[in-house]
């Protein structure tokens, strides 16, 4: 594969992430290889990922859909638009989800329900030492 198929494949591979899941699963999975940037000027976070040999860069955009309450502090800050770019090699991508699939399966198909499961595990194992 040249490099702009590594990175068309890597595209693809964040583009159907972020159809068939969670940007915010994908983030969570990332762990310590995310920096964040709120920009409170211009209503917008940005998520840097870096790992390995690629990278991805997730930036939102929210507007307000009514009220006096600032950004970001207030639930009537709606995403406006998000872009989610891919740099690097898609190949080695493909690689890292293949070892974190089972976590982004994981953080997807819990959701919200995530927190609870982890304090239900915890519990369960101070009572099982």
């Amino acid at each position: 594969m040249n490099k702009k198929q590594k990175q068309e494949l890597g595209q693809s591979l964040i583009d159907f992430i972020q159809q068939e899941y969670s940007i915010l699963d994908f983030i969570e999975v990332c762990g310590n290889d995310v920096e964040f940037e709120m920009d409170e000027e211009n209503k917008k976070e940005t998520f840097d990922i870096k790992i390995d040999k690629w990278n991805v860069v997730i930036t939102t955009w929210y507007k307000n859909r009514g009220g006096d309450d600032e950004f970001p502090n207030s639930p009537t800050w709606d995403v406006n638009n998000q872009d989610v770019e891919f740099d690097g090699d898609g190949e080695n991508f493909r690689e890292w989800i293949k070892i974190n699939w089972k976590d982004l399966r994981f953080y997807s198909s819990m959701g919200i329900w995530k927190e609870v499961y982890d304090g239900y595990e915890k519990n369960k194992k101070k009572e099982g030492e």
